[in-house]
């Protein structure tokens, strides 16, 4: 096993401020702060689509035009996808196409009730 050498004991010592001032200078701060985690910029109108149609649902059934289970059977999955909402942002296309897929069935159906009677 060998001992180590003072002189590179000395070498070492003398090195390491040498190489942390080689390091690259730190970035600038930002002139704006990034958004908080979750919030950005895309604005796919799903979740006001969702609140609207929730709001439909809810107005129907006060005024007697959809039943009781039809109300529930409509407003449950738009209750949870606002709930989803508040906690993510749908990012990618495919997953926004997907919502509004789910949310022009259940305008659909709502429409389908309605005009039943």
């Amino acid at each position: 096993m060998m001992k180590i050498r003072p002189p590179f004991v000395l070498l070492f010592a003398l090195a390491a401020p040498a190489a942390a001032q080689r390091l690259p200078a730190p970035l600038p701060p930002m002139s704006t702060p990034p958004p908080a985690y979750g919030q950005d910029m895309i604005s796919s109108g799903i979740g006001e689509r969702t609140a609207q149609l929730r709001t439909a649902v809810g107005d129907a059934f006060q005024r007697g035009l959809i039943g009781r289970d039809q109300a529930e059977r409509l407003s449950l999955p738009l209750a949870r996808m606002e709930q989803q909402l508040q906690f993510h942002t749908p990012r990618s296309y495919r997953e926004r196409v997907r919502l509004r897929q789910r949310l022009d069935a259940i305008q659909a159906e709502l429409d389908r009730y309605l005009a039943h009677g």
